[in-house]
């Protein structure tokens, strides 16, 4: 449905787009014919991997954990919804409070 086009979408978009702007830009560089097509790939594809995992997997983790704990029972609740909770990480910790665990996602969407 809908959340598709909100979290699947960008990410999709990031990935590919990413990937092919490293593609063309190797290819300019004559990084393809040094090292071989598949390695330039390799490496384009790793790199698009972490751009995905650092711009789009992360603050959408850090935000579905964040209203997961929300949800347990230890107290009140803290976030009305998906906006107030993105409000409330912007006003307490700013752009960086949506990059928590950015490196180990980033090591891990490089493999994937």
């Amino acid at each position: 449905g809908l959340s598709w086009a909100i979290f699947g979408g960008p990410r999709s978009a990031v990935r590919f787009g990413t990937f092919e702007t490293l593609t063309a830009a190797s290819q300019r560089r004559g990084m393809h014919q040094r090292l071989g097509t598949p390695t330039a790939d390799t490496i384009n594809g790793f790199a698009a991997g972490m751009a995905e995992a650092a711009l789009c997997q992360t603050p959408n983790q850090v935000i579905a954990i964040k209203m997961i704990h929300d949800q347990s029972p230890r107290g009140p609740r803290q976030y009305e919804g998906l906006v107030h909770c993105v409000a409330c990480i912007w006003r307490a910790e700013g752009v960086a409070g949506y990059f928590q665990g950015v490196g180990p996602a980033v090591t891990k969407g490089a493999a994937t």
